[in-house]
């Protein structure tokens, strides 16, 4: 399998940027990986933030359990 292929599916199916580590592309690797680790730390901030608000209005009284 080349070099290329391989990295490429590191990077599609580990996590993004490994790819280019592999390579030996270390500088385009670390941002694609931060750029990836930033992403999923907004997502899960997001997410938590509005679950966190959909419990206190449960626990309110605001919203019912059950739809």
């Amino acid at each position: 399998m080349k070099y290329s292929t391989k990295a490429m599916l590191l990077s599609a199916f580990l996590f993004p940027g490994v790819g280019h580590f592999y390579l030996k592309c270390y500088l385009t690797g670390a941002v694609l990986a931060s750029l990836a680790v930033g992403a999923l730390y907004f997502l899960l901030a997001r997410t938590i933030e509005v679950a966190m608000r959909v419990s206190e209005m449960i626990q309110q009284g605001e919203v019912g359990i059950d739809p």
